[in-house]
């Protein structure tokens, strides 16, 4: 038996999102408006939703790095549910399939601190923050609100 690699793909998001606890992403009640940053003085103003959704979620970063959050922070399952309507599980399966046909790769996953020390040294960071967590030195480029 032979699987092409469409099929393991599909195959992989399958399992990935079966798995127990996976497809589950109910967004955080706690977690307020979320904050999309850069450096104050990045070349980005302002991003559209689209723009965000294209860079953290199709890896199709230009010259930007984006950074995520650890899986366990209840900010990163919220930012994914209102940006794109996924859950981490089926996060992980979509990236899978990106990475495995080498359409993309995931941003980099640093700790809160880490977060803010790379935004602070690297003018192309860009990342999601709780807007009461914002670090000095940084410019909003996009929000994403909680469903009404």
């Amino acid at each position: 038996m032979t699987i092409s690699s469409n099929g393991l793909c599909a195959l992989v998001s399958a399992l990935l999102m079966a798995a127990p606890g996976l497809a589950h992403g109910a967004e955080p009640d706690e977690v307020g408006i979320i904050a999309v940053v850069m450096r104050s003085d990045g070349a980005v103003r302002k991003l559209v939703r689209e723009e965000v959704y294209a860079i953290f979620v199709l890896d199709k970063r230009g010259n930007l790095q984006p950074l995520d959050l650890p899986e366990t922070d209840p900010v990163r399952a919220a930012f994914y549910m209102r940006l794109a309507g996924k859950s981490l599980g089926m996060m992980r399966a979509l990236r899978s399939t990106l990475v495995f046909t080498g359409a993309g790769r995931p941003p980099k996953q640093l700790e809160l601190a880490a977060v803010h020390e790379r935004l602070a040294n690297d003018p192309t960071a860009i990342a999601y923050l709780p807007m009461p967590d914002l670090p000095l030195g940084v410019r909003v480029v996009a929000t994403l609100a909680p469903a009404p």
